[in-house]
Parts: structure tokens; sequence; C-alpha cells
């Protein structure tokens, strides 16, 4: 009997000791198994994180695969300051209920603790610590952990109630830490890549959308629902930008920028989006059944706003634009929509409406400019352009003192191009101040040489606006007179109303500056504009030009009263202002001996001579007056009425 006993003993501690071995196996194998999955868990929370590009989605879901991982009844990120994110606590339930809130704060010892020294918190079921029991039923929750952010971050993840019976451990501390630090890893990289690609899609003077935006949105627009996509883009295009960096610095052309910025959102609302497209170019992309109809009343509002005085920091600037549209049409790509607003823009810059909307007879004009650009710029680059010289007589000593130096282009397979043409492409492609140094170096070059020939002429070459706004004009100007060692009294430059008018109180001072190096300085095409006579008086100018509509206008019975009463008014101021008074455009003796007899001081044209090669002037001067050539003024004098016939009266001053 007692052998049993012994016997059903020894069984009993097999069994006990099998089973105590199966229950430390399994929960081998469960702490194994749980290892093995967190592993995986960690891998799968990385690759997720690579592949969320939206900050905010990914911190959800991060922080919902973290609860999942560590069985949490709840989870909490609490932090500060971090990106675009500010001071926010974030709450996840069991049911995965998401809730976002601003905090100021935490005000809780234990959690400010955890962040203060990084210590992580571990309160497991039971404590008996009383602080921990306290901070655990103010939250209803049985157990918790928290970890803090790692790195500069100020923050921490707090898990509560660990659903499975079981309670939350070393291990779950551990991988809470290393999960928190894939984390703010995963978010910040996140957070670069926004950054990144909104730097790559916007700009960064204006704030707003680059050409790559632009595009983009175009296209998405192009490739929506519908059979014929409803849109209109506006290209718009500072008019002068350039003149307001030259003139006042870039510092002053980007607050300009940022302005213009501004104005065209106001003004755009919600009708469209606006882009900068780089330097002083911007666009707006109109969207919607009505695009094709609003884009223009769009543009012209775009106009008006920007027609308003601008304030900055070291000047009062007016600005204008030339804004080309182009709309969306069937088959038409995202390329295509915008070179025709490209297309329309350039119309626009060149004609005289500001607002052009594209149609394909542009097309053509547009393919010629731009072959004809290319060619201008190889004939600068090779010195091709030429310059003649016309005579200008003075009806005071019938002799020839002077010459106006005209740049021709011949181009080697449409012949010669009128500088009418080619004149406003240079202005409008930047090739302007090239054209006219290489003008002013072969004039004065010629002049040079006509003075080693005896024959002492004084030369007039014409300047843009684009270089009366640029600050170097008056160094340039020297340096060309010192290379050609030609006294600066035998340079006349002639100036336009326009290029003075943009910023009188400037031109004033550049001109000045001009005079006082000895220039003298001519305002042509006089009486065409409206504004100069306000500012003629402050100009040290000591010649006008009489636009040779007005001249010829003498000839034609129809102008003739009209074209006399201007010669007239002209005379009579330039001659109270003390200027010398030239007479383009004339084409006939008839015009000649009126403009003579009026008191003009004097002339150029056909009647005369024609724009010819430099050997050919010796001869012009030969039969008018012989070779002397000193520009005396001889006596003043001024229009004082005009007879019935139409002809000119003259007084003497």
């Amino acid at each position: 009997m007692q052998e049993q006993w012994v016997f059903l003993a020894v069984i009993a501690l097999l069994v006990v000791g099998v089973a105590g071995g199966g229950i430390w196996a399994r929960r081998a194998y469960r702490r194994l198994s749980d290892r093995h999955q967190s592993l995986v868990v960690v891998h799968e929370f990385v690759q997720q994180a690579t592949v969320t590009a939206s900050v905010r989605e990914q911190a959800r879901g991060l922080l919902l695969r973290t609860r999942q991982l560590l069985r949490a009844g709840r989870l909490e990120l609490i932090v500060f300051d971090y990106h675009d994110f500010g001071d926010r606590h974030i709450r996840i339930g069991a049911n995965d209920a998401y809730a976002s809130t601003a905090v100021s704060g935490v005000g809780d010892r234990l959690l400010d603790r955890v962040m203060d020294t990084g210590e992580p918190m571990l309160l497991a079921r039971g404590t008996q610590d009383v602080e921990a029991r306290q901070w655990l039923q103010a939250r209803g929750a049985r157990d918790a952990l928290a970890v803090a952010l790692p790195s500069s971050t100020r923050g921490c993840i707090v898990l509560l109630d660990r659903l499975d019976g079981d309670t939350f451990t070393d291990d779950d501390l551990t991988m809470v830490q290393t999960l928190a630090s894939h984390l703010v890893m995963s978010l910040r990289g996140s957070r670069l890549v926004e950054q990144l690609t909104h730097d790559a899609t916007h700009d960064a003077l204006t704030g707003l959308g680059n050409r790559t935006f632009l595009s983009q949105r175009v296209e998405t627009v192009l490739s929506g629902p519908g059979q014929v996509p409803e849109a209109a883009v506006l290209l718009l295009d500072l008019d002068k930008f350039k003149e307001v960096n030259d003139a006042f610095g870039h510092h002053v052309g980007d607050a300009l920028l940022r302005e213009v910025a501004t104005r065209l959102v106001t003004t755009v609302g919600d009708l469209g989006t606006v882009s900068r497209l780089g330097g002083d170019e911007f666009a707006v992309l109109v969207v919607g059944r009505e695009a094709t109809d609003a884009a223009p009343t769009l543009a012209h509002n775009i106009l008006e706003a920007l027609g308003r005085p601008i304030s900055l920091v070291d000047a009062v600037v007016t600005t204008q634009a030339s804004i080309g549209i182009g709309l969306a049409g069937p088959d038409l790509s995202e390329a295509d929509v915008l070179r025709h607003a490209d297309t329309a823009m350039y119309a626009a810059k060149e004609g005289p409406d500001p607002v052009v909307v594209y149609g394909e007879h542009l097309e053509r004009g547009r393919t010629e400019r731009m072959r004809l650009l290319a060619d201008l710029h190889i004939a600068l680059e090779r010195d091709e352009i030429k310059v003649l010289y016309q005579p200008q007589l003075d009806l005071r000593t019938n002799a020839i003192h002077s010459v106006e130096a005209l740049a021709r282009w011949e181009h080697p397979v449409l012949g010669w191009v009128s500088p009418e043409v080619f004149v406003p492409l240079a202005e409008s492609s930047g090739l302007i101040e090239q054209l006219t140094h290489q003008v002013l170096d072969q004039a004065l070059a010629q002049a040079r040489r006509w003075q080693d020939d005896g024959l002492d002429l004084a030369v007039a070459v014409n300047l843009s606006p684009h270089n009366v706004n640029t600050m170097r004009l008056v160094e340039d100007v020297a340096s060309a007179l010192a290379r050609a060692g030609v006294p600066a009294d035998r340079l006349v430059l002639e100036i336009t109303e326009s290029s003075v008018m943009a910023d009188p109180d400037r031109a004033v001072s550049l001109l000045q500056r001009l005079v006082d190096l000895g220039v003298t300085l001519s305002l042509d095409d006089f009486g065409t504009g409206y504004s100069s006579l306000a500012y003629l008086q402050r100009l040290p100018v000591s010649e006008v030009k009489i636009d040779k509509a007005f001249v010829m206008g003498l000839a034609d019975p129809e102008q003739a009263h009209a074209s006399a009463v201007l010669i007239r008014s002209i005379l009579t101021l330039s001659a109270n202002l003390g200027l010398e008074v030239v007479a383009e455009g004339v084409e006939d003796a008839q015009t000649l001996e009126l403009l003579r007899s009026g008191g003009c001081d004097l002339i150029q044209g056909y009647h005369l001579s024609k724009p010819v090669p430099a050997d050919r002037v010796a001869a012009v001067v030969e039969r008018h007056g012989g070779r002397e050539a000193v520009r005396v003024p001889g006596p003043r004098s001024h229009l004082s009425a005009v007879n019935e016939d139409g002809t000119l009266g003259r007084h003497l001053a």
C-alpha cells in the first residue's frame, strides 16, 4: 500500500512538472512570439513611415499602430512647438477615435518630470505608490507607461490600460521608446519632404506657386472630367520693371514684386489662382464655365489695381503690365495653353492694347519675331549693325554742322529691316543696351575720323528709354568718348519724352550729370507726348526736335493749318526757354522755307539728304557751306502768327 502511494506521488510530481514545464514553455514561447511580433511591427512601422506623405496623416497612422501593438486601451501624445503641429494634445481611444486639441501646458508633475528628465514612467497594475495610484485613478486607468520624445522635441507618449489582462512591462517600455524614436524621425522626414515639395512648387519671394505649380494645376484641369475643359491662363509681364531695379536697387524691385503679388491675389480673389513664374512674370489660372468671358474683364481689373501708386521704402512708383490670355480647348495640352498665353502677352507688349487674347493669327507673328530676334542677336555679336548719317542744316548759317547717327540692319535674307521693327524688338528683349553701345561707339569713332580729316561735325545718337533709366549711362558715355578721343561737346544725345516722364526727378539728376560731362541733350519727337511741357523748364536740354509728323503735315492741305499752329507753339515755347529747335522730316523746298521764315534753327530730311554712309557725308557738307562746322546759335526767333493761307508768319524775337 505504501508503495502504491509512493508511485502515485511520483506520478503526481511528474504531472506537475510536465504541466509546469508546459506553462513555462508556453510563457517563454509567448515572450519570444511577442518579441518576434514586435520586430515585425517595428519593421512595418518603419515601412509605413516611408510611404505616408502628409505629416498629420503619418502622425495619426503611426500612433494608431503604436496603440494596437502595445494592446493599450488608450494612447496620448503631447508635443510642444513641433513644426506646424504647434502645441498639441492628441488622444486615441480603444475604438481608434482620434482627437487633437491645442494645449498650452500639461500641469502634470509626473509627465513634466518625464519630459524634463527623459526618464520613462512605468505604473504597473496594483502599484502601491500613492502618487502613482492617484494619477491612475484620476485618469480612470489601471496601469500606464510614459516615455519622453527623443532629441530636442519636447513631448511624451502615454499609454493607458493594457487590454489583455496583463500589465505594461519593461519590455513594453523599451518598445515604446523605440517606436517614439521612429515616430519623431518619421515626422521629421515627412516634414522635410513636405518642405522640399513646397519649395519646389512655390516662389520664395512672394509665397505664390511657381511655374511648376501652375503647370501641374493646368494639367490637372485639362485632364479632368468633361469633353472641353473650361479654363484660361492670364500671363502677365510688368512693364519697365528692369528700370526700377536699375534705378533703386534690387531690394526695391523685390518689394515691388511682393506688392504686385499682394494686389494680384486681392484682385483675383476666388476667381483664380495666382502664380509667379519668375522675374517680373506672373500668371493667373481661371477655371469654370465663365472663364473665357471672365478672363478679359479680370485682366483689365488687374491693370487698374497695378496702376495705383505703390509706396516703397525708397520711392513711390507706378507700374503697368502687358497681359496675354490663353484659353483651354479641345486637344490642347498644358504646354499649348501656356505657349498661347505667352504669345498673346508678347503681342500685348508690342501692340496698343495691353490685354490680348490668343488667336491663331498671332502664331505667325510670334514665330517670325523669334526668328528675327535670334538673327538680331547674331548681328549684334558680329557687329553687323551699320550706322548711316543724316546731315542737319543750320538755317541761320546755311551750313551743315551736325549729323544724326541712325542704326540700320541689312538682314542676310530679308534685306534692310526697318528700325521701327528691330529697335522695339531690341527694347523688349534686353538687347537695346548692346545696340545703343554699338551705335554710339561707331558714331564717335567716325566723328574722330572726320575731325582728323578736317571736318568737325557734331554727331547725334538716339537713346532708348531703357538707356536713360540705366544708372551707369553717364559712365558708359564718358568711356565711349574717351575711347574715341572726341570732345564731349561734339556729342548730342537724343532722348524721348517717355523716357523722361517715367521718373522726372531721377531723369533730371541723371541728365544733369550728362550735361556736366559736356554732352548736349536734345528732346526728340517733341509734341507727341503730353506730360513733358510741365517739366521742360526743369530738364537740362539744349534742343528740341519737332516730330516729323507735324513737319510733313505742312505740305498736306488738310493738315497744314493744324501743323502750323503746333509748330508755332513749339517754336514760341522753345524761344522763350532759350532752346534750339530741329525740324525733321523736311522733304521739299517749300516746307524748308516755311520753317526758315518761322524761325526754326535746324532741319533734316530727304530734301537735304537721305541718311548716307560716312564716306558720303563730306560731299553733302561741301554742297552746303563748305567744310566749316562751327555750330554757333544765330538770332533767336519764333512764330507769332499763322497766315490765312496756312503759311507761317515770322516775327523776330
